[in-house]
C-alpha cells in the first residue's frame, strides 16, 4: 500500500504492545524521519516514557490520553494522517525473512537504514542511575529472566497461567536460581529485573522500578542476561551486548546480532512463535493453543548460560570481581568503613 505521506503535516504513529515493542519503534521513527525530515512525528503508544527526549518525536500519548485525537487528526485537521499498522502480519516476518524493524518501515513505504533503537537520557537522569550504582560493592549483572504478561497473583498458578497466555521465552525458576547462586558465588550481584509476582531467585536484587530508572541502570552494570524481552531491546540503543536466551521467537526477527544469542531446536517447529503467531491458534475447546512440548525451548541449563556469559566477557569476567574487591579494600582502609555499612565510594 502506498501512504503519500509526503501529502501531509504531521503523523500520527500507532504503537501497540510492550515495552519491548516501543523501544524497537523507535528505529521506525528514526527511519520515519529521515525519509520525511520536514514532518512532525505525533506518537501514540502505551509507553510514553520510552519516545522522552527523542529529537524525532513532536509529543506522544499515552492510550490512557487519546481524548479528541481522532476528531484533531482525522476531521479537523485535514493535514495529518495516522499510521496504524501491523509488523507481526507482515509475511516476511511470519515466515522469518525479515526482522521486525524491517517489516514495519516497509509497510510505512520507508527504507531502513539499521533495527538499531533509540533511546535518550539527559545528563541528570544518568547521574541519578550512576549514583544507584554506588549502592553496590559488587559488579552487577542485570538478568531479565521471564518476560512478557505480569501475573495476576503471586501462587505458581497465577505465574502458570501468564506464560500459557503468550510464547514460549522464560527461563524455569531452577535454572534461574541456579544462574543466580553461580554469579554470586563468583562474586557478582544479581539484579532481578521483573515484576514482583514474578519469580526472583534468592540472593538478588530485585529491580522494579520505573522503566526508564530500569533501563538507565544499563550503561553502569557490568553485564546483562536476558530473554527477548525489554532488556535485550534496550540495551542494543547503548552498544551493550547481552547474552541472550531465545525459545519461541527468533534473533533474526527480534534480535540483534551485537548480543550473544542462544537457541535451542528442540521441537519440530522451533522459534514458532505461538500461540501469538498471527495465525489463528485456538483450539477446538475454544483455549488458546498450547505447546505439546510444554516450554522444552526454554529448557536452558544454568552452565551453558553462565559459560555463554564468560565467553563474552573474557578474562573480565573475572578482573572485574578484583577490581572491585580491591576498590572496596581501599576505601575501608582510607575512610575506615567497617563491613556492616558496605562501601559507598563511587570509586567502586
Amino acid at each position: 500500500m502506498e501512504w503519500k505521506i509526503e501529502k501531509y503535516k504531521r503523523v500520527l504513529l500507532v504503537t501497540s504492545g510492550g515495552i519491548g515493542r516501543n523501544i524497537f519503534a523507535t528505529a521506525v521513527i528514526r527511519n520515519l524521519k529521515k525519509a520525511y525530515p520536514d514532518i512532525d512525528i505525533f506518537v501514540m503508544c502505551g509507553c510514553p516514557d520510552i519516545f522522552q527526549n527523542n529529537p524525532n518525536v513532536k509529543r506522544v500519548y499515552g492510550f490512557d490520553k487519546s481524548q479528541h485525537l481522532f476528531e484533531d487528526y482525522v476531521f479537523e485537521n485535514k493535514e495529518s494522517i495516522i499510521l496504524d499498522v501491523e509488523p507481526y502480519r507482515h509475511p516476511d516476518y511470519l515466515s522469518g525473512n525479515k526482522h521486525v524493524v524491517e517489516c514495519w518501515c516497509e509497510l510505512l513505504g520507508i527504507d531502513c537504514d539499521s533495527t538499531k533503537p533509540d533511546l535518550f537520557y539527559v545528563k541528570n537522569e544518568l547521574a541519578i542511575s550512576q549514583d544507584f550504582m554506588t549502592k553496590f560493592t559488587k559488579p552487577l549483572v542485570l538478568f531479565q529472566h521471564t518476560g512478557g504478561k505480569a501475573p495476576d497473583g503471586i501462587t505458581p498458578q497465577h505465574r502458570v497461567s501468564a506464560k500459557d497466555a503468550m510464547y514460549r521465552r522464560g527461563l524455569t525458576d531452577s535454572v534461574i536460581q541456579e544462574i543466580t547462586d553461580k554469579l554470586i558465588a563468583d562474586g557478582y550481584i544479581v539484579g532481578s529485573i521483573q515484576h514482583p509476582n514474578q519469580f526472583q531467585p534468592k540472593g538478588s536484587e530485585l529491580i522494579h522500578f520505573p522503566i526508564r530508572a530500569v533501563i538507565g541502570l544499563i550503561p553502569y552494570a557490568e553485564g546483562i542476561i536476558a530473554t527477548d524481552s525489554f532488556l535485550q531491546h534496550a540495551a542494543v540503543a547503548f552498544n551493550k551486548p547481552a547474552v541472550v536466551c531465545w525459545a519461541g521467537t527468533s534473533p533474526e526477527k527480534l534480535g540483534y546480532e551485537i548480543h550473544k544469542n542462544l537457541r535451542r531446536s528442540v521441537c519440530t517447529t522451533p522459534e514458532c512463535h505461538r500461540p501469538n503467531s498471527y495465525a489463528f491458534d485456538i483450539q477446538s475447546n475454544g483455549m488458546m493453543w498450547n505447546c505439546p512440548y510444554s516450554e522444552v525451548c526454554c529448557d536452558y541449563t544454568a552452565d551453558e548460560i553462565i559459560n555463554a556469559y564468560k565467553e563474552l566477557k573474557g578474562d573480565r569476567y573475572t578482573e572485574v570481581v578484583k577490581e572491585f574487591e580491591m576498590a572496596n579494600k581501599n576505601c575501608k582502609e582510607d575512610k575506615q568503613i567497617d563491613d556492616k555499612h558496605g562501601c559507598q565510594c563511587k570509586s567502586a
